[in-house]
């Protein structure tokens, strides 16, 4: 099978191409009628039915009880010892239970007993009897259904290359395990099979109908977003968009890597190690006596014995501990520079260069406490494209790395779509002027309850006017054992607080038309005019965006074209697919116009744009924290190989305790070398502690825009048209689709907003072969954010 290198070459110039003129398109790895086959409408129906008939049959029966008690029990021609017998069927069928053929008797012979009621009551003992009987072919059916799912999970988990490979990361020998136990002759009925069978489903239902991209079951795929006349209402996605070629990159797990990436000792090492300390290193105390320097260095380092546990450890600030800390300030070194320095540095005054096989002793003490890491770029497997017909054929997907177990590799999977595939400029208008109508509605909720800003909260209370060293800073905060507060959570429509507001007008609206029985309200531009909603322009800040959209199928009347997820700064979105789109497409459009943009930002401005790296603490999800180089310096983790890759010289090191913070005009203000910085954060993971910490005292002093919304229009303004500064309002769209549905991202118009959806369910997957197929748009089911573990 056919190859491309890792490294593709050198990719077109694209220092003109418009941020966000790329679409990322996210596609599910198994088509929706892989999972709407597990549907059976007929017994709900039934089940419905059953229900229906089992409430009218006991209204039947409470209606008949008043009857007896109205009319046979206080009769003077009922038997003494009838009565008992009457009472006795009065308070069943006040229950809700019919007759027995008893009772009917006794109702019939009784002359107190009127011939209609005693009538009512036979008939609803055959009606009883109906239902049981139907109630008994319900639940044979419903145990045939059980079997048939059972055996079409099955099926499916063994003839698709999609599922099982997703099957064999997940819980590796459940595939082994139900062939053993068929083979030993047991039945989908019993309890282990039954349970393998539903865990099958839930694998089946997260490959089908959720796009985030996991291996094979969420693939990506990108798509132009065409020029034109904003006008019309067509849909991100056409229905039917053709699916082709298959690729896929993996890269080594970047946690487990840097755990076992050190040689067994590095007194005999390759002088071409790569070497740097750990990312959170500061001395103490924060506050020495005059003249004299601080004597001891806290580190957070992650144990070598036991890659999942963070600890902290105190060193004595010796000389040469501080020999080693200064020549790694800058960013990581070789051994053999540190061989070639260390030793004349170390020595004490007048006296001979300290060995160098002490030095190297020292260095491999330092490693086994933490405090010094081995620096080491992950690999990368990279398949070539392999035509969808292929795969389908032969039943086997691109071959991928073998040993290290299922967490050694992160893969993700990659699509080619139709030649004619595009977002149309329509639709990303569309887009783009619900994002105006969405921010202005989320400004109207924040205006009914204001969040408080970072620099009048509690928490930043000790900055101060005057600059204090970040390290200074988050020693005390760490010190202090105090969490960080809680970040605050969308609540939805939560109740207004100010009755008179905009945001309480709203709901009134609402409100009204719900008990009005209307079946759609608009929220348009006159509407939130009317409530006081800030306008477009104020609503939307000045920062581009991505966006992550749900498209919906297409509609004749135009209707919505996508339900709006979420909205967040710019290159976070495709972050981690940037290296393999750049390899698979010989370059990211996107990635290099951002990166541009930011660069030009830091010309007109004279701000310095600073990634910030904070390692994964643990192997699950670790990769999420790669991402293309988009500014020209990175602090926080001194070692960038995890998070870029291989080492170059395109991005700077900046030391953490080279930054200060301090307050200026009411805002949080972050410098370094007397220049103002401003961090950014693109990983798609939280920070584990104590690096939350850190994070969110550099993001208080990010640009303005919040997390949920950006906009477009003042960066126009104050950034003309030039290198990855559009100067027209151009919208793009990353769509993310999967096969039953497909996930659309688009972006808004913004310098960079990429949108990305999922949308309700629509035929043009069924009966699609599960690598061939099409795209199209489905509904979400509820996240299961638990572990996939196998069952027992």
């Amino acid at each position: 099978m056919e190859h491309v290198p890792v490294r593709a070459a050198r990719p077109a110039d694209t220092r003109d191409t418009p941020l966000g003129a790329t679409a990322l398109l996210r596609l599910g790895g198994m088509p929706g009628a892989a999972w709407t086959a597990g549907a059976a409408e007929h017994l709900f129906d039934g089940a419905a039915r059953h229900a229906d008939t089992t409430e009218r049959l006991a209204a039947q029966a409470r209606a008949l009880a008043d009857r007896l008690g109205a009319e046979v029990v206080p009769h003077p021609a009922l038997a003494p010892a009838d009565r008992g017998a009457v009472l006795a069927l009065r308070r069943r069928l006040h229950s809700g239970a019919a007759p027995g053929a008893s009772d009917c008797a006794l109702l019939e012979r009784s002359c107190a007993v009127p011939a209609d009621l005693a009538g009512q009551a036979r008939a609803l003992l055959r009606g009883a009897e109906t239902a049981k009987a139907e109630l008994t072919r319900l639940r044979q059916e419903v145990t045939a259904e059980q079997q048939r799912l059972a055996e079409q999970a099955w099926r499916t988990a063994r003839s698709s290359p999609v599922l099982r490979a997703f099957l064999d990361s997940a819980a590796p020998a459940l595939v082994d395990d139900i062939e053993r136990r068929l083979a030993d002759g047991r039945s989908w009925s019993g309890k282990q099979l039954r349970k393998r069978a539903a865990y099958l489903w839930r694998i089946l239902g997260r490959a089908a109908m959720k796009t985030t991209p996991r291996g094979w079951a969420g693939q990506i795929a990108t798509l132009p977003v065409t020029d034109g006349p904003g006008d019309g209402c067509p849909p991100l996605l056409a229905p039917g968009t053709p699916l082709g070629a298959l690729a896929a990159i993996a890269v080594e797990n970047v946690h487990l890597l840097r755990a076992g990436a050190a040689p067994a000792d590095l007194r005999t090492a390759d002088p071409a190690t790569l070497l740097a300390p750990t990312p959170l290193h500061f001395a103490e105390p924060s506050a020495p006596a005059p003249g004299e320097p601080p004597a001891q260095v806290r580190c957070y380092v992650v144990d070598p014995r036991e890659p999942g546990r963070l600890r902290q450890i105190v060193l004595r600030r010796t000389r040469v501990l501080q020999c080693v800390l200064d020549l790694l300030a800058d960013g990581p070194r070789t051994l053999g520079e540190l061989d070639r320095v260390l030793p004349a540095l170390c020595a004490p005054p007048d006296r001979p260069a300290v060995a160098p096989a002490v030095v190297r002793g020292f260095l491999q003490h330092l490693h086994g406490l933490g405090v010094v890491q081995v620096c080491r770029a992950p690999r990368q497997h990279c398949t070539g494209w392999v035509p969808a017909e292929t795969v389908g054929a032969t039943g086997a997907l691109p071959p991928m790395p073998a040993g290290g177990g299922a967490d050694a590799w992160f893969l993700d999977s990659y699509r080619r779509l139709g030649a004619d595939a595009a977002v149309p400029a329509a639709a990303a208008a569309r887009v783009r002027r619900g994002l105006r109508i969405a921010a202005r509605l989320a400004a109207l909720r924040e205006a009914d309850r204001p969040a408080e800003p970072p620099e009048r909260q509690a928490w930043f209370a000790g900055l101060t006017e005057q600059a204090r060293p970040l390290g200074e800073i988050l020693a005390d905060r760490l010190s202090a054992d105090e969490p960080p507060p809680a970040a605050r959570r969308y609540t939805g429509w939560a109740p207004a607080h100010d009755p008179e507001g905009g945001y309480a007008r709203l709901l009134a609206h609402l409100d009204a038309a719900a008990r009005s029985g209307t079946a759609r309200v608009d929220l348009d531009d006159a509407l939130l005019d009317e409530l006081g909603a800030p306008p477009g322009d104020s609503a939307l800040p000045p920062w581009p965006v991505d966006c992550l959209l749900r498209p919906l199928p297409p509609r004749a009347d135009g209707g919505p074209a996508a339900v709006l997820e979420s909205a967040s700064a710019a290159g976070v979105l495709d972050a981690r697919f940037a290296d393999g789109l750049r390899t698979l497409h010989a370059g990211h459009d996107n990635g290099d116009a951002y990166r541009a943009f930011l660069a030009a930002v830091e010309e007109r401005t004279g701000v310095r744009f600073v990634d910030l790296l904070v390692p994964p603490l643990a192997e699950r999800s670790a990769n999420a924290v790669r991402r293309p180089v988009t500014t020209r310096w990175w602090t926080g983790d001194p070692d960038p190989t995890p998070y870029y890759g291989s080492p170059g010289g395109r991005a700077r090191y900046l030391p953490l305790d080279r930054i200060t913070l301090r307050r200026a005009h009411g805002r949080i203000v972050a410098e370094a070398d007397g220049r103002r910085v401003i961090p950014v954060y693109q990983a798609t993971r939280s920070p584990a502690p104590p690096y939350d910490t850190l994070v969110r005292l550099l993001l208080a002093a990010s640009h303005p825009a919040p997390p949920v919304w950006c906009g477009w229009t003042r960066w126009t303004r104050r950034c003309p048209t030039g290198p990855g500064c559009p100067g027209s309002p151009r919208a793009a769209t990353s769509s993310s689709p999967r096969r039953p549905g497909a996930s659309t991202a688009a972006s808004c118009g913004s310098p960079a907003t990429t949108c990305s959806a999922r949308s309700a369910s629509s035929p043009c997957c069924a009966g699609r072969p599960v690598c061939p197929g099409t795209c199209s748009c489905a509904p979400r089911p509820a996240r299961n954010r638990s572990r996939w573990t196998s069952p027992r």
